[in-house]
């Protein structure tokens, strides 16, 4: 959708969503903005009012910058993290196709009607029928309650995007084929609401397997041990030990080679300075 406008509440950077990175808020604004304002066919699809075909590809080439002539665009997985985090908090649902994926604006015909107020009656017959209430500003701002679900047994059981982004980092970092496990994946979500990101985790994975002990024993390291806040704030701050021996080693045949230059450049000096007396 080309033309026309949204509405965009000033309350949305004080919403859950102002504590994300920020290219969520640009995936979620431009969600909005290419949404349906009517019901519309595309390519023999019903896409309904709120709702718009897409698929994460096509928001990476859509969302592309330039850093002088290069062209700059988000990864595949950055717009899946945004757009799961979405889902889990309500603010969208998706319809997967064969071509792609229908997402749905949750409270699209709340928020979007021309006379929107705070007081306007809850007589809209859109596609997703939530009061506002459970929305006090915006369609990203969400009451505590709804916020503190999202942490839920229902939530871990069902959602699997950080999860399968991470265990696909650990195998590849470690060479395993772990699948994960429930206690990992609970872990794994409480560090990510505790403010870790998927790259802080990544780091300490591989800080982990470059550690001596580990190389000595690594059937220690598993998806379980790394989420714990311990092991990861003990990795993630650490450098490998490995590491600091290879720079020790490194360093010890170079100062052993410039002694040997220093002594011979010694020795010329000397040689140079002996008179013989042939007399």
């Amino acid at each position: 959708m080309s033309e026309g406008w949204v509405k965009l509440h000033r309350k949305f950077y004080s919403g859950p969503i102002a504590s994300q990175p920020p290219h969520y808020r640009e995936i979620f604004i431009y969600l909005v903005t290419n949404a349906n304002h009517k019901d519309n066919m595309c390519s023999g699809t019903l896409i309904r009012r709120g709702q718009l075909f897409t698929s994460y590809l096509d928001v990476c080439e859509k969302l592309h910058w330039y850093m002088g002539s290069k062209k700059e665009k988000y990864q595949k997985h950055h717009v899946a993290k945004a757009m799961n985090w979405l889902r889990r908090t309500k603010t969208i649902t998706t319809t997967k196709t064969t071509r792609g994926l229908i997402v749905t604006i949750c409270n699209y015909d709340i928020y979007q009607q021309e006379n929107f107020t705070q007081d306007t009656p809850k007589t809209h017959q859109g596609n997703n029928q939530v009061t506002p209430e459970s929305h006090s500003s915006s369609t990203i701002n969400k009451n505590e309650k709804n916020d503190n679900n999202v942490k839920n047994d229902k939530i871990i059981n069902t959602y699997n995007g950080d999860f399968d982004f991470f265990i696909s980092d650990f195998n590849q970092i470690t060479g395993k084929r772990f699948r994960g496990d429930r206690k990992s994946k609970t872990q794994l979500n409480a560090r990510i609401s505790e403010g870790f990101t998927l790259d802080e985790i990544k780091t300490a994975i591989q800080n982990c397997k470059a550690d001596k002990f580990h190389i000595e024993n690594p059937n220690y390291l598993t998806p379980e041990f790394i989420t714990r806040t311990d092991k990861l704030l003990k990795y993630l701050n650490a450098t490998p030990k490995t590491e600091k021996r290879q720079n020790q080693n490194q360093s010890q045949p170079q100062g052993r080679i410039s002694k040997i230059i220093q002594a011979g450049i010694e020795a010329r000096q000397n040689i140079g300075n002996i008179v013989i007396d042939l007399s």
